[in-house]
């Protein structure tokens, strides 16, 4: 099994969905406040909270207004 981490510091707003086929993904919150718009519904995020995606799922991040998002994407 391969793991992949990244950080994630986004300058603007999510023009596109987005959806990994090839695996799940899971979200670490560590700053920055929002929504994560899906198909299964659109559970609020802040800092410290993990999101989990499941593979397949459509999604997009949608960042509170003034908030520095800073993720670690695993």
């Amino acid at each position: 099994h391969n793991v992949v981490l990244s950080r994630c510091r986004p300058a603007e707003p999510q023009a596109t969905l987005y959806r990994n086929a090839a695996a799940d993904e899971v979200l670490f919150v560590h700053r920055g406040r929002g929504v994560l718009r899906t198909m299964f519904g659109d559970p609020p995020f802040r800092p410290f909270d993990y999101v989990v995606v499941p593979v397949c799922t459509t999604y997009s991040l949608e960042f509170d207004a003034g908030s520095e998002p800073d993720l670690l994407v695993i």
